[in-house]
Order: structure tokens, then C-alpha cells, then sequence
């Protein structure tokens, strides 16, 4: 089964920063991301609102991140 079956294309954006694209499946109600070719998703529309707050959070802090050991990259907490 392809990952992509059932959705459509709502949103693209081919600039300088590269190939992004956003997908809504009507069906389940889903949203599909796609940057140069790397999917990521399904995100509801409450994940989807996360998401965008977090990258702003990350674009924000102009490449002084803070390195959070307490959470490992799939965000399951470390004990």
C-alpha cells in the first residue's frame, strides 16, 4: 500500500530552501508532510499546531540550542 493513497496535495512551496509539501488525506483526516522527498506524518491538525510552534521555538533560537538529555529523539523520556 503506498503511504501517500488518499491524499492531496493543499499546499507547495518550491523556493531556495527546497521542495515542501503538505498533503490532507479527507478521509482520515490527516495531514502528510514532504520535504525534498523525506516524508513525515500523518499529523492530525492538534500535532500539526505542535509542530509548527516547535520549529518556531527551533528558528528562534538561531543555532544556540539547548541539548535536552532528558529526552531521546523519538521523544520518549529517559530514565
Amino acid at each position: 500500500m503506498d503511504l501517500l493513497e488518499g491524499y492531496k496535495t493543499i499546499a507547495v512551496r518550491d523556493d531556495r530552501f527546497g521542495n515542501n509539501v503538505i498533503s490532507y488525506n479527507p478521509t482520515t483526516k490527516d495531514f502528510m508532510l514532504c520535504v525534498n522527498g523525506k516524508i513525515a506524518g500523518p499529523f492530525d491538525e492538534k500535532e500539526l499546531t505542535g509542530l509548527r510552534e516547535n520549529i518556531n521555538d527551533v528558528l528562534h533560537m538561531r543555532k544556540n540550542f539547548l541539548y535536552i538529555e532528558e529526552y531521546a529523539p523519538n521523544g520518549d523520556r529517559k530514565e
